[in-house]
């Protein structure tokens, strides 16, 4: 699983879970809890979750730092349907979108 991958797969459960504890990621990704800690360290300086002893917490307070981590949940999948929009679209054409 590679750095981003994983980063994201703990995003996912984080926004999930409301919190995750290093020891259970270390274990369902099969990678050192020194790895999952650096990664916590990383997403929390980003703002995207909140490290506390022994895991990382969502943050909800503020509701700009809900929509970025919803933003980086699935990055690939949106791309890969943007894209597949974007075969529909002709130029010059105009579009709504609303969600």
């Amino acid at each position: 699983m590679e750095i981003d991958e994983r980063r994201h797969s703990i995003l996912n459960e984080v926004n999930q879970n409301r919190n995750v504890k290093i020891s259970t990621l270390s274990k369902q990704m099969d990678v050192s809890r020194e790895t999952i800690r650096k990664d916590i360290y990383s997403l929390a300086k980003q703002g995207l979750v909140s490290a506390v002893r022994g895991g990382a917490e969502a943050i909800v307070d503020d509701p700009t730092s809900r929509f970025d981590q919803r933003k980086a949940i699935n990055q690939q999948a949106k791309q890969k349907m943007a894209q597949r929009a974007l075969s529909y679209i002709k130029d010059g054409a105009t579009i709504f979108l609303d969600s």
